[in-house]
């Protein structure tokens, strides 16, 4: 005995109302649900439909699919931040490289010109003001998202890529550096420490251009890599 198609659509109404918001997640507790159903039936075909739903519900234990839905968020934001290592390897192999030696080389060199009295400035600023452009680009990011919310399904490495144009990371960094270290002293003429500076500069901008330009733009695609069993409105 099998499910109708209105059972099949009665199961992800049951499973929205329990809280469970993405289409990916819903799919997949709609599956498992179904296949419970009908192996319930297989032994046991005078039970209702309803009985059986809930049944395998019970399942799931009294917290119902909360566990579930922890779980799946906590294995998508492993899954978000594998992909901004894989983009972000890219940036230490040829061509892309050079574009990072370049960037190194040259607030490097600033940092040697400029006087000791204004290197943790000039740090402090390119932070503040490339942090700034980051968070500005990851808001609009986020409002565009939510512009497509209703539109088509969401799913949850999706809200994962877009979540953090709510966060204020981008600036928290910066407000580390200007908390942690003096502002002026003579450990800022040393060369290793300027060295150091220039890298984690052009590091930092690295990851967060790949955050908020990179993996966005290529949203569509990773969905489509992630959830090959449908196709992403």
């Amino acid at each position: 005995m099998k499910l109708t198609a209105d059972q099949i659509e009665d199961l992800f109404v049951f499973v929205r109302k329990h809280y469970v918001e993405h289409y990916d997640l819903q799919t997949e507790l709609v599956d498992h649900l179904a296949n419970g159903i009908e192996e319930q039936w297989q032994k046991y075909p005078e039970r209702s439909y309803k009985e059986a739903q809930l049944r395998e519900f019970k399942k799931f234990g009294v917290f119902g699919f909360a566990d579930v839905i922890k779980k799946r968020s906590w294995a998508m934001e492993k899954r978000y931040w594998k992909l901004i290592f894989r983009f972000y390897k890219d940036y230490f192999k040829l061509p892309k490289v050079l574009l990072l030696a370049g960037g190194i080389f040259i607030v490097f060199n600033v940092l040697q010109l400029i006087s000791t009295a204004y290197k943790m400035y000039f740090v402090l600023g390119v932070l503040l003001v490339s942090a700034s452009v980051m968070l500005i680009k990851a808001l609009v990011n986020k409002k565009k998202y939510r512009a497509k919310i209703g539109i088509h399904k969401r799913c949850m490495l999706e809200e994962k890529i877009f979540q953090y144009g709510d966060a204020l990371q981008f600036i928290i960094i910066p407000v580390h550096f200007l908390n942690a270290f003096p502002t002026k002293g003579i450990w800022l003429d040393n060369v290793y420490v300027q060295f150091a500076l220039a890298v984690f500069i052009i590091c930092y901008l690295a990851l967060c251009f790949i955050m908020v330009y990179i993996i966005p733009q290529k949203v569509e695609e990773l969905l489509k890599e992630t959830y090959p069993e449908y196709k992403i409105a």
